[in-house]
């Protein structure tokens, strides 16, 4: 699930939620999704944090749901929503073909995020 899709002004962010679900196989650590969105995204990534871990129903047996919220940011300029939406399709395909992961489509509305 994409979800989240956040902005901010200075030192824009970008926030959105990754849901790597349903094809993931138990036995892939978090240490390896987290690596492969961190290697797929790039340098834009500031930050991936892994806030859920689901298994059982309605997962089939010996799969996992695992979701990271992930910051893309450039220190240097305000990121535009496209730049994030190309990493997501890096992770999406970095995902899928290194760990048999399936990223879910849809959710989440473009808001604005301000500094704090």
């Amino acid at each position: 699930m994409i979800a989240g899709l956040a902005l901010r002004n200075s030192n824009s962010s970008i926030r959105k939620s990754v849901n790597v679900h349903q094809k993931l196989d138990e036995r892939i650590t978090h240490a390896a999704v987290e690596t492969a969105i961190r290697d797929a995204g790039g340098d834009l990534v500031a930050t991936c944090v892994l806030f859920d871990v689901h298994s059982g129903p309605p997962l089939p047996a010996g799969k996992k749901s695992l979701a990271y919220s992930v910051d893309f940011r450039d220190p240097t300029r305000t990121l535009e929503r496209e730049e994030a939406d190309e990493a997501v399709a890096r992770i999406r395909a970095r995902v899928a073909e290194e760990l048999g992961g399936e990223l879910r489509e849809g959710g989440g509305e473009a808001r604005e995020r301000r500094p704090v």
